[in-house]
């Protein structure tokens, strides 16, 4: 991910698990580090944090999360859930 790509208020996925807005952006090391930071918003389980984490990492460890990512996240779950049923008809035959 382009460090100029990512704004305040976007959606992510980044080093840690989970989704999350960006907070703010941080250029360390004479500008050679470039670090986001950023709360969580939706945890891995697809749920509302009872805590917003604030975490920061390398923006190499980031994905800009739009619609075109949603619906390929969708496709892959759907895909893993059908082949889930398959397996579980497999143990009841």
């Amino acid at each position: 991910m382009n460090y100029n790509d990512i704004k305040p208020g976007q959606l992510i996925s980044a080093y840690h698990k989970g989704f999350h807005r960006v907070i703010s952006k941080e250029l360390t090391d004479g500008g050679t580090c470039e670090l986001v930071h950023y709360e969580q918003v939706i945890t891995s389980n697809f749920t509302i944090p009872k805590y917003k984490a604030k975490y920061c990492c390398n923006v190499a460890f980031c994905t800009l999360i739009t619609q075109e990512v949603i619906e390929a996240m969708k496709t892959k779950y759907l895909n893993g859930l059908k082949v889930l049923e398959k397996e579980l008809r497999k143990d009841t035959v």
